[in-house]
């Protein structure tokens, strides 16, 4: 391993021995220990959602119809 890099709508995640908790090194370049260390990649790319419900009864018994939509990332930094 040794230098690894990673483009700027992915984050790198390195685990193992010298580092307490998990470093998340995002769109960067990162020394790696062969063996004793990590490294997983993760993309940061948007993904949507769409979520329809054709019969959805309110509080009063009236039916609507409910579509939304959700823009999420699978990692935050």
């Amino acid at each position: 391993m040794g230098f690894e890099t990673c483009g700027p709508n992915e984050v790198m995640v390195v685990s193992g021995c010298c580092r307490g908790n998990s470093e998340y090194i995002p769109g960067g370049r990162v020394f790696v220990w062969p063996v004793i260390q990590r490294l997983q990649r993760m993309t940061l790319n948007t993904m949507t959602l769409m979520i329809e419900s054709p019969m959805v009864y309110t509080k009063f018994g009236v039916a609507i119809s409910v579509t939304g939509i959700a823009q999420m990332r699978y990692l935050s930094v």
